[in-house]
C-alpha cells in the first residue's frame, strides 16, 4: 500500500530534519516553505533531496523538468505522490 500524501509530507520534512540537517525544527516547517530560501536548501542540498527522495520513493526525478514542482515542501510531496509507481488506492 502507498503512504498517504500527508505521510509523505511528513517524510519530506523528516527528510530535511534528519538527514539534511536544517536548522528549522521538524514542528516549524510548513508546507508552502520554499526549499531554498526559507529552508535553507543551498543546490547541494536540493541534489541530496531529490536523490533521497528517488531512493525512498521508487522514482526517477528530472530535475530540470520538475524543477517548478519541487519549490516547496508541499509541491515536493505532490510530485512524489503523483509519481508514485503502480495504482493508487
Amino acid at each position: 500500500m502507498h503512504p498517504s500524501k500527508e505521510q509523505i509530507n511528513s517524510d519530506l520534512k523528516k527528510i530535511l530534519v534528519e538527514d539534511l540537517f536544517v536548522e528549522i525544527p521538524l514542528e516549524k516547517i510548513k508546507d508552502s516553505d520554499s526549499l531554498s530560501t526559507d529552508v535553507g536548501l543551498d543546490s547541494v542540498g536540493q541534489i541530496e533531496f531529490v536523490s533521497m527522495i528517488e531512493e525512498r520513493y521508487g522514482i526517477k526525478v528530472d530535475v530540470k523538468k520538475s524543477a517548478a514542482e519541487l519549490k516547496t515542501v508541499g509541491s515536493a510531496a505532490d510530485f512524489v505522490w503523483k509519481n508514485l509507481p503502480a495504482v493508487r488506492e
